[in-house]
């Protein structure tokens, strides 16, 4: 910021106003994703990449504002911080946890009434499993699937 006192005190231009404010809402950015990032830590189940992002946009708030880059490396800078601070797909689940169950889901009724899912019940180790008794939802399930061809 003391650019524009140096730069009148040698006879050049001042930085404009527009220029300030991109390097002020870089700063800005780089420090509110350091503090987000520092409370994920303590709440997110994913939370070493959380400190991977606390780190980083520490080093990236030092460096914009101790060392004051150009403005277009500062802005590369904070984009870089913004993707690697994106969430990924599926970030709020367990990746080996697999699927929500049924009962997780949202009923689908236009109604708003929860309609609770008929719980699955464990197949009997006899084998009586492989009987194709009507209304199963293994019936729908074969339906679906393709016929395999002969080999």
């Amino acid at each position: 910021m003391l650019e524009g006192i140096r730069d009148l005190a040698e006879g050049r231009s001042p930085p404009t106003r527009l220029y300030d404010g991109a390097v002020l809402l870089s700063w800005t950015v780089t420090f509110v994703l350091f503090v987000a990032s520092a409370a994920a830590v303590l709440l997110a189940a994913r939370w070493r990449r959380q400190l991977a992002n606390v780190i980083g946009a520490g080093i990236v708030f030092q460096v914009l504002t101790l060392l004051q880059p150009p403005l277009p490396i500062g802005v590369l800078c904070t984009l870089g911080l913004l993707l690697l601070a994106r969430p990924r797909s599926g970030a709020g689940q367990d990746p080996s946890a697999g699927p929500a169950p049924e009962s997780a889901r949202a009923p689908s009724s236009s109604t708003g009434s929860a309609v609770a899912a008929p719980e699955r019940q464990e197949a009997p180790p006899d084998g009586a499993d492989m009987l194709n008794e009507p209304g199963r939802a293994s019936d729908a399930a074969e339906a679906a699937s393709p016929e395999p061809g002969p080999r």
